[in-house]
């Protein structure tokens, strides 16, 4: 493989990250106005808003890996190096895949500020 073509190997890995990414955005600015009208309630979910960030800033290192990874086996790296390298770019694409699907979900319930969690009261335990 030459670079362009590493490259074009990573580039659908590229692409759900960027969805991701623009999720995230759009969370964080739904949040910034919740948390302005009514910070209690706005930091209530904040635990899933740092699980979304978190697979974000996760998938972006899996990407990194996986364009070196993918240069590497340009460059013609072999034997136990080139499964090494094949290993880092599949699992990057079981990261986009499998980790980053729950973010759209998990930031639905951000962004519409659902307050099951923040309406608990403790006498119901």
């Amino acid at each position: 493989m030459d670079k362009a073509k590493a490259d074009a190997t990573c580039a659908p890995l590229a692409t759900k990250l960027a969805e991701a990414a623009e999720i995230l955005q759009a969370v964080t600015r739904d949040l910034q106005q919740q948390v302005a009208a009514d910070p209690d309630r706005g930091l209530a979910n904040a635990s899933t808003y740092l699980d979304v960030f978190g697979r974000v800033l996760v998938g972006w290192i899996w990407l990194r890996q996986a364009l070196v990874a993918s240069h590497a086996l340009e460059a013609g790296a072999s034997g136990e190096d080139a499964e090494f390298y094949r290993g880092k770019v599949h699992t990057a694409g079981y990261f986009m895949e499998w980790e980053l699907a729950p973010v759209e979900a998990m930031a639905r319930l951000l962004s519409a500020g659902n307050g099951a969690a923040f309406e608990m009261e403790n006498a119901w335990f």
